[in-house]
């Protein structure tokens, strides 16, 4: 098999990176800044900040969010 090459296989490896890194390169974001808001408020009561346990993070950010929305 032609993989079985090392320098083939290292080869391919290295260019398969430079081609990832070509189009990852290539691929920004288009950003409207006359879209973007300056400032923004999401009511919040304080009684919605529970003390979370460790590693609740995610749950607890999901929560509060759900709660706003």
């Amino acid at each position: 098999m032609i993989l079985k090459n090392k320098k083939i296989r290292v080869g391919l490896i290295i260019f398969a990176l430079l081609v990832g890194g070509i189009i990852m390169w290539d691929s920004k974001p288009q950003i409207d800044q006359n879209a973007l808001k300056e400032s923004a408020f999401l009511p919040y009561p304080p009684q919605y900040n529970y003390r979370q346990t460790k590693n609740d993070c995610g749950p607890f950010n999901v929560a509060a969010v759900v709660r706003v929305l």
